[in-house]
């Protein structure tokens, strides 16, 4: 998932422009140091612009599309490269030795990843419906349940 993004994520608004201020990149944004990433299908929103005054909804996933494992990492690399002269335990004298090793080979690896996408489900509900954000919210948050089997 981009940076600034949930899992799972619900978002309601009571209005067109209010909805429609998320998924457009404001140009003093666009100039910030802060991570933003842009969305895609944001302009594809306009789609679902009603005239008839409207919540307008939308429910961000994440969808894994199949998992990448790797049971041991030394395996993948010749023995003699992990085989180092790494001064144990932790002596601050010896930071540029860790310094070194650190810039070649990180400080964490992973062994197993999730590859997938992202997917938004939006959704219009007319006001005149009657419902309200928690209504909608619940109905949002069951449908996904029965969708993925984890009732």
């Amino acid at each position: 998932m981009p940076a600034n993004q949930a899992t799972n994520q619900i978002i309601i608004e009571e209005s067109w422009e209010h909805f429609d201020k998320r998924f457009n990149v404001d140009t003093n944004v666009a100039a910030s140091t802060d991570v933003f990433s842009v969305d895609v299908q944001a302009g594809q929103t306009s789609q679902l612009r009603s005239s008839a005054e409207s919540f307008y909804a939308v429910r961000t996933s994440f969808l894994p599309f199949w998992t990448l494992y790797i049971p041991n990492v030394v395996e993948f690399v010749p023995k003699e490269k992990f085989n180092l002269d790494f001064p144990t335990p932790f002596q601050h004298k010896y930071r540029e030795e860790y310094e070194k090793f650190f810039e070649r080979y990180g400080t964490h690896y992973i062994r197993r990843a999730w590859v997938g996408g992202k997917a938004m489900l939006t959704f219009t509900i007319a006001k005149f419906a009657q419902m309200s954000k928690a209504e909608i919210r619940r109905g949002i948050s069951a449908s996904t349940m029965i969708v993925s089997g984890s009732q």
